[in-house]
């Protein structure tokens, strides 16, 4: 029986809702978008995703390299439906299309109750943690994503990036004033399933200076996970929401959650999933589907 003391936390990778999902959510046909999986919404503390993309009808692109994505504003009301409490917002699509696109989406954010974490409109509003304060304990979220066309003020906003020395000062004050401290990255070889050297260390040492788990995403293709130092690092969720026509059936299309379970003792739960296959939307795996991700896990 779980302790009613116990605080339940879900965290998910990559959430950029376009293409077949972004047409459910102008239907409002939110089942065909979550399926069975609506349930590990449930009965949570606080949800929390990565919100991949500017929710927006801008057509600012800004000069980058890679695809500019962009969903329509509507599409925030698919993280209203599985209320979703917390949008990190510190990766490499969030900036796409300029300053009216970040502001479209922290405003619909705001205006749907959903708190937001890693961009500001300079360095330390972009670094300033969120608190959830719950069951009488105080978490904090910090939120850091890799130096790719997201740390430069574009004259309003930026992203908060990955700076060793500046992480050493935020992660350190913001754990004596919390409880627990969770902290979301955005970085990683890009559709690769190992974590490079250089990543392992900057996880590793984000625990020393006193992060109690760190989460990764945006490689596009799910990793491991090692406990380190009695906390555990997960190197990469992949993909919760990401519906791109010509990936069907690949590493894109699996990904999974972790709903941390916070009391006296820290307990973490991996729930996979598959999305945006010959059906739009997320999913359970199937049983033996979920075995060979069991294995596959176990090896990574």
């Amino acid at each position: 029986m779980m302790n009613e003391e116990t605080i339940r936390i879900l965290l998910t990778g990559d959430f950029c809702p376009i293409n077949r999902i972004e047409y459910l959510a102008l239907k409002k046909d939110y089942n065909s978008i979550f399926n069975d999986f609506i349930d590990v919404f449930r009965g949570n503390d606080l949800n929390v995703v990565d919100l991949e993309c500017p929710l927006t009808v801008s057509n600012s692109a800004r000069p980058k390299t890679g695809p500019h994505q962009k969903a329509h504003p509507d599409c925030i009301k698919i993280l209203k439906h599985a209320n979703v409490g917390l949008a990190a917002m510190a990766n490499n699509h969030i900036m796409d299309y300029g300053n009216p696109g970040v502001e479209n989406t922290l405003n619909l954010c705001r205006s749907n109750g959903i708190y937001t974490i890693g961009i500001g409109r300079n360095a330390d509003e972009a670094s300033q943690p969120y608190t959830l304060s719950v069951k009488n304990k105080r978490i904090a979220f910090l939120n850091y994503a890799d130096n790719e066309f997201l740390n430069t003020p574009d004259r309003f906003f930026q992203c908060n990036p990955i700076d060793q020395i500046k992480g050493f000062y935020d992660i350190q004050s913001t754990k004596k004033n919390h409880d627990f401290l969770i902290v979301i990255v955005h970085a990683g070889n890009e559709f690769y399933e190992l974590p490079s050297p250089r990543t392992k260390k900057i996880y590793r040492y984000f625990i020393d200076l006193g992060a109690d788990i760190v989460l990764s995403h945006h490689t596009h293709a799910w990793s491991g996970y090692e406990v380190y130092n009695s906390k555990p690092i997960f190197y990469g969720l992949g993909n919760f929401i990401y519906d791109w026509p010509e990936k069907t059936n690949s590493r894109w299309n699996q990904g999974y959650v972790v709903r941390l379970k916070i009391s006296d003792k820290t307990d973490y739960e991996i729930i996979p999933l598959k999305q945006g296959n010959e059906k739009p939307g997320v999913f359970y795996l199937d049983a033996a589907e979920d075995e060979a991700f069991n294995n596959e896990i176990s090896k990574l």
